[in-house]
């Protein structure tokens, strides 16, 4: 019964909590397929909080039970719907099911993905990515490779495609030519079926793993560009995080990108702009429509449209609403530059021990009183330094004799890319800082230390500073 209530969407409480309990009572009883449907059932239709977790918990433990004793019992669609309904169900209870969703990712990774369909792949992905599942890019890559094949790439819907995407991006696992081949082989059904979340996710996505804006990629971007620009006009079709998304990560994928979709870009930010103005809340100041990560991705696309090419009239659009200066209440531009210098600092948080060995070995070369011949010292050493327009601060600024200024950035792993071979390949949102950078700093004033060089120097203070030596540019010498 709660599988027909799930497909009915019948949701009242005064029969899903007597189905649920009974459900929790006979889970011992159930055939694996019983307990897959109870718990997708249970997910689907919202049934979270002190009422359901009792039943819920009962489910949990047999499913446990089951993938220890015989996982292979469990069908492809089973595991994914287990996983799909404890993604949705873990508001209530998620903190206690490590063991059960570590059991479901191994199940799936030992079969290859064997008999799922491109919705089972879409929905576990996505599932084990929002699980906090992200340590097993081995999971990913055979995800990947089974969604790849031609035969499965075109059962997708676009929601199921911009779904897989997404997962991939927040587990910062960029995946093989082959998935983004294959996205642009049944792009018909983005170009036709995708909604604006979907297009805004896929964009975001494809933003975030920072791959090069090329002609393959901008193939896709195209049909997701083009499919917005249709949805645009229909109320109700692009919400405000699509709005905002979108828009960021045009921005992200550089001034190529934003210059040749310009006229769409224009008119998305005309539409922000309509929001705004038509929303009362502008008036308390509280951020309008717009939540503190919209507005801080607008102050990030403000940055970047004044150096894309043909862009820098469109500067103008977001900082005329509610009036153009940036102090004034009420303005689109003091909610965004508000935003971002909220979001800069939580971003930054506490510093950390890479980033404090790094400034260590900096004041160090600062205070020696000759360094080797022909190396000029060091005349300051500047830590979390603000940047105009920037989201957050530079880690480190070093001022040369001569007025040269240099900024270190300190980047530990959430900077780059989770899976081999792309380990070092920095992220959409580090690329789209470095830019900022290398425009305020000028070009080679801009040098990061990556967590893998620093960790090959161990604690031998002379080689980090002759790594710091080289890295600024200065004859490295013998100490």
């Amino acid at each position: 019964m709660l599988l027909g209530c799930s497909k009915l969407s019948y949701a009242d409480p005064a029969l899903l909590r007597p189905l649920a309990a009974a459900a929790g009572q006979a889970a011992g009883r159930m055939n694996e397929q019983e307990l897959a449907n109870s718990l997708y059932a249970l997910g689907v239709l919202g049934c979270v909080g002190p009422a359901y977790a009792p039943a819920v918990e009962d489910l949990v433990s047999e499913v446990q039970q089951r993938l220890q004793r015989q996982p292979g019992r469990f069908k492809p669609q089973g595991l994914s719907n287990i996983l799909y309904a404890l993604s949705l169900l873990q508001p209530a209870c998620g903190h206690y099911w490590g063991a059960v969703v570590e059991l479901l990712a191994a199940e799936c990774k030992r079969r290859g993905f064997a008999g799922f369909n491109a919705q089972d792949l879409s929905n576990s992905a996505w599932a084990l990515e929002k699980l906090g599942y992200r340590s097993d890019q081995g999971w990913f890559t055979a995800a990947v490779a089974a969604a790849a094949h031609p035969d499965i790439m075109r059962m997708f819907t676009a929601q199921g495609l911009s779904n897989l995407w997404l997962a991939l991006a927040r587990a910062r696992h960029r995946p093989v030519a082959a998935l983004l081949e294959g996205t642009i082989d049944v792009s018909e059904v983005l170009r036709t079926h995708s909604n604006g979340q979907d297009c805004a996710n896929l964009l975001w996505s494809l933003a975030t793993l920072g791959a090069p804006y090329d002609q393959r990629l901008a193939r896709l971007v195209d049909v997701l560009v083009k499919r917005l620009w249709e949805l645009l006009p229909e109320a109700g079709k692009v919400n405000n995080q699509n709005l905002t998304s979108s828009l960021w990560a045009l921005a992200v994928m550089g001034p190529h990108a934003l210059s040749h979709y310009r006229h769409l870009v224009e008119q998305l930010l005309h539409e922000v702009v309509r929001r705004w103005i038509v929303t009362e809340a502008v008036a308390a100041s509280h951020g309008g429509p717009f939540d503190p990560e919209g507005l801080t991705q607008l102050w990030q696309v403000q940055q970047e449209l004044a150096h894309a090419d043909g862009c820098s009239g469109l500067a103008g659009i977001l900082a005329a609403a509610g009036g153009g200066d940036s102090q004034q209440p009420g303005s689109l531009l003091s909610a965004m530059q508000r935003a971002a210098a909220v979001e800069g600092g939580v971003a930054d948080g506490a510093m950390s021990d890479l980033q404090r060995q790094v400034v260590s070995a900096l004041g160090r070369l600062q205070r020696q009183q000759q360094l080797p011949a022909g190396v000029p010292s060091i005349a300051s050493v500047s830590e979390e330094q603000q940047v105009e327009g920037l989201v957050g601060r530079v880690d480190v600024v070093v001022e040369l004799p001569g007025g040269r200024r240099v900024a270190v950035e300190v980047d530990g792993p959430w900077h780059f890319l989770a899976n081999d071979p792309h380990t070092r390949a920095r992220d959409g949102s580090t690329q789209l800082r470095d830019r900022h950078l290398g425009r305020y700093f000028g070009a080679g004033n801009v040098v990061s230390v990556p967590y893998w060089e620093w960790g090959q120097l161990g604690r031998d203070k002379a080689r980090q500073e002759r790594y710091l030596l080289r890295l600024l540019g200065l004859k490295e010498g013998e100490r």
